[in-house]
């Protein structure tokens, strides 16, 4: 499919965005940081080709049901994160997630239901967890 667009005359005072079912290809995650300077709340749903984010003003993270396509590995920036909702249970990202967080990040839920991350992935995933202090993890596995 066609990659996503923001849309350039709202995308600079939306606070909440909701996605679904859209290809988010590599170039969403700096047009996110750069068109949406105030956005607070990001719920991706079902989306494909999505390998990460980058966002200054992030506060609360939905990625429900996501792949990234040839991306072995999901990358996110959000600094302010407070709360991060991440269920993946298919494919993709056998490499892990990468969060570069802050302190503020207090509660996360992590599902991975089928999907398979390396030993490794799933040792630097729970290593960028430090700081939370409401963890919930479903079908998880890491040896670290």
């Amino acid at each position: 499919g066609v990659p996503y667009q923001l849309p350039k005359p709202f995308s600079c005072h939306l606070k909440c965005l909701v996605l679904s079912g859209v290809s988010l290809e590599h170039i969403f995650g700096e047009q996110l940081r750069s068109e949406c300077p105030v956005l607070e709340d990001l719920e991706l749903w079902r989306c494909h080709e999505f390998s990460g984010l980058h966002s200054d003003t992030l506060k609360r993270l939905d990625i429900l049901d996501c792949s990234g396509g040839a991306a072995d590995k999901l990358v996110i920036r959000a600094p302010s994160l407070a709360s991060l909702c991440l269920s993946l249970p298919f494919c993709g990202y056998r490499n892990g997630v990468l969060l570069y967080t802050e302190k503020f990040l207090a509660e996360a839920w992590i599902s991975m239901g089928y999907n398979q991350l390396s030993r490794r992935g799933g040792a630097i995933l729970l290593g960028s967890l430090f700081n939370v202090t409401s963890l919930e993890l479903i079908s998880f596995s890491a040896m670290v």
